[in-house]
């Protein structure tokens, strides 16, 4: 458990990889649509990869094989995240759109 606070709430420090938008994904779930503007911080992931992840993960809740995946709660800014296992590996965040 301590791997995936760890894991899913670290942030970008100095000299690492900047942040990057990857756009925005509408995921439908029982009959209404979210939409979700997607950001990947740490390391280089491509979007397709980040969007695809992520979306799975939101509508399913099964985590992909080598990643760690968890909601937002309280008072997480995003809805979502999702980071691959490695040292300095990716993290995927979606924060939900109001609207």
């Amino acid at each position: 458990m301590a791997a995936l606070v760890a894991v899913a709430g670290a942030d970008g420090r100095a000299g690492t990889f900047k942040p990057r938008k990857c756009g925005e994904i509408t995921v439908r779930k029982n009959g209404s649509d979210y939409n979700y503007s997607v950001k990947v911080f740490q390391a280089p992931l491509a979007c397709a990869t980040a969007q695809a992840t992520i979306s799975r993960f939101i509508l399913s809740g099964v985590v992909p094989r080598k990643w760690i995946c968890r909601y937002g709660h309280s008072r997480d800014a995003w809805a979502a995240t999702c980071a691959r296992i490695a040292k300095n590996g990716p993290i995927v965040r979606v924060y939900l759109i109001a609207g």
